[in-house]
């Protein structure tokens, strides 16, 4: 009886590349005879990745896409009634905000607090306020007009929108105006006690005093359009 076997081999070598052997046997027994034939193959490592080439072309456009629905129409009148009860809140709110404040003749708004801050709170009161510490009218012949009008007394301690506290001796309004500061009274200022800080006092004079004192306070508001 004739018998046949086949045996495969696989091998496979080092990193250079890959070795694959085949061979085939036959045996028949009582004859003698057995055949043997092999065959080798190598299979090399893979080539290295080429670059990756340009973008292609762009596409064509696709089809315009359906027509829409058509809105709603756009009543105007409806906008305009808006503006105007917004127009008529703006003049309310005005005049809410101006009940406490003075006009004076300047065209300016003032209010005296009587509340006893320090200057730093003070002009932060006054800005919350949309004002600043009076300036402008500290300055023009429409002081005395104000004083009477706000009902500020004779020597009264009020602080006023005058400093120095950016530069010793360089006195600035809160409104940024450098202009020279005619009304101190006699010998001042004379920064006796580290004073950065300018308020009324006596016959409604210009005085230095410490910023850190409580002293009523006087705002300016720019006209309201």
């Amino acid at each position: 009886m004739l018998s046949m076997l086949f045996a495969i081999a696989m091998a496979i070598s080092n990193i250079e590349g890959h070795l694959i052997a085949d061979s085939c046997s036959i045996s028949c027994p009582g004859q003698g005879l057995t055949t043997t034939n092999s065959r080798q193959n190598y299979i090399g490592p893979p080539g290295k990745r080429g670059a990756i080439g340009p973008p292609g072309p762009t596409g064509p456009i696709g089809r315009i896409g359906p027509k829409g629905e058509q809105g709603d129409s756009c009543d105007c009148r409806s906008f305009e009634d808006k503006i105007a009860n917004l127009d008529f809140t703006v003049e309310r709110l005005k005049s809410v905000i101006l009940a406490e404040w003075s006009e004076a003749s300047n065209h300016r708004w003032y209010r005296l607090f009587r509340t006893q801050l320090n200057f730093q709170k003070a002009r932060d009161t006054c800005k919350r306020h949309g004002g600043r510490l009076a300036s402008a009218g500290m300055r023009g012949s429409v002081m005395r007009e104000i004083i009477s009008m706000v009902g500020i007394r004779r020597g009264e301690y009020v602080w006023i929108g005058l400093s120095d506290l950016a530069e010793e001796g360089s006195w600035v309004w809160d409104d940024g105006s450098t202009a020279p500061v005619t009304n101190w009274e006699r010998g001042q200022p004379d920064n006796s006690d580290n004073e950065d800080c300018g308020h009324l006092w006596k016959d409604y004079t210009f005085n230095d005093r410490r910023c850190n004192y409580g002293h009523n306070f006087l705002c300016e508001m720019d006209r309201l359009d």
